[in-house]
This record gives C-alpha cells, sequence and structure tokens, in this order.
C-alpha cells in the first residue's frame, strides 16, 4: 500500500510457507476503491496503526529486553498474526518458521538466536524441530513474559 500511495517503489518481498493464492490490483484500481468506499479507507488506516504500534513496540523490546525475551514476544506475536488469540489457547500452537527466518526477524545472527532457543527450551517454554517451533502452552509463555517485566 505505500508504494501506491507515495507513487514509489515496493518495499517488501514475501515468501510464501504454503500455497497460496494472490490477488494483483493496479495502483489507479486501489486508489479509486479507497475514495468510493470510505469504510476501506478506514480499515486500511486501522491495519497501518496496528502495524506501527506493532514497529514501536518491537524498537522498545530492542533497547529494554534481553534476546531470550524478545525471541519470546516475536513468537507471541506471530501466534497473533496467524489468528490465534493467544490468552484464549490452552494448547500448543506449531509455528512454520526456520531459524534463519526468525534470526532475520529478529536482525542476529543463527548463532545468537539457537543460544536463546536453548534458554526457551530449557524453561519448557517453547520445541524445536525442522523448520518448526511449537509453543506447547501459550498462557504459560505469556506468564513467563510477564514476569520478566
Amino acid at each position: 500500500m505505500i508504494p501506491v500511495v507515495e507513487q514509489s517503489t515496493g518495499i517488501y518481498n514475501v515468501d510464501s510457507l504454503g500455497p497460496s493464492e494472490l490477488m494483483m490490483l493496479s495502483g489507479d484500481a486501489f486508489l479509486h476503491a479507497l475514495t468510493q468506499h470510505p469504510p476501506l479507507s478506514m480499515a486500511l488506516i486501522k491495519v497501518m496503526c496496528a502495524r506501527s504500534r506493532r514497529l514501536q513496540e518491537f524498537l522498545a523490546a530492542r533497547n529494554l529486553h534481553p534476546m531470550a525475551v524478545q525471541l519470546a514476544l516475536l513468537l507471541l506475536d506471530i501466534t497473533t498474526l496467524y489468528g490465534f488469540i493467544p490468552s484464549d489457547i490452552e494448547r500448543s500452537v506449531d509455528l512454520h518458521l526456520t531459524q534463519l527466518d526468525l534470526a532475520d526477524m529478529l536482525g542476529i545472527s543463527r548463532q545468537s538466536l539457537h543460544q536463546n532457543i536453548q534458554k526457551l527450551q530449557a524453561l519448557g517454554l517453547i520445541e524445536l524441530s525442522y523448520s518448526k517451533v511449537r509453543i506447547p502452552d501459550i498462557p504459560v509463555l505469556e506468564r513467563w513474559l510477564d514476569k520478566q517485566g
């Protein structure tokens, strides 16, 4: 959306973790839809605000929390993006991500990520298998994060 509104080049790349359908819409058609349908404009503003808030929280966490906490916060955030409501889940959640994906999201090396994964594994907060991170009990992870401040 940003490149269309700014009339600039794209700023994102997207990789699919599974089968996907994609719909392409020209910039002109998109802008026309925004002007003709105010509820659509408001919905997109809300999405942009939510993304901005998540980015601000992520940047604040980078300065305030150790990497293991940042990793746990990221995993919890991803569960929300996948459509789960963390506090309502009393079962495990599998996130299909590689260690390289997570390291890239956190801006750290795979070695540093692995050390922090081991910390969370030792606490029983996550389980790791090939290209998958399992959160066995989300409320337990949330309680641990609450204790971390």
